[in-house]
Parts: C-alpha cells; structure tokens; sequence
C-alpha cells in the first residue's frame, strides 16, 4: 500500500514505492533515501495523481507510525 500526508509519499516496502513512483513519473534520485522516514517529496498537482492511482491519503502522525511498523 502507498500512503500520502500530501507531503511525503512512502511505502510499507522499497521496492513497491519505487514502482509506484516511477507510474506518476517521479523520477528515482528525488527519493529520499537517508531521511529519518525515506521517502518521495510530493505536491501540488503530483498530490492529485497519487492519490488518483491509488495512494491512500492519511496525517502526518499516521504516516509516521505506518513506517515505525515496518
């Protein structure tokens, strides 16, 4: 499952992430590997077309206990 705040976009997994990502057409280096939640930085009109593919929109808090749980 994909998840969004409407700030970060993350994964459960890596590698779905990254497929995911690349289907919006975000590009591989914008990945934010060694940030405390790894994750994609997303706004504006690339908000509307994760969620619209199928990310699942949830708060900040939310996002961070999903990644704490991997």
């Amino acid at each position: 499952m994909i998840y969004t705040d409407g700030t970060y976009l993350i994964a459960e997994d890596s590698k779905e992430l990254h497929i995911f990502a690349q289907k919006i057409s975000l590009k591989r280096e914008w990945y934010k590997a060694n940030a405390v939640i790894p994750h994609y930085h997303i706004q504006g009109a690339v908000v509307k077309k994760a969620l619209s593919n199928g990310a699942r929109k949830v708060s900040t808090i939310k996002l961070a206990k999903i990644y704490c749980k991997r």
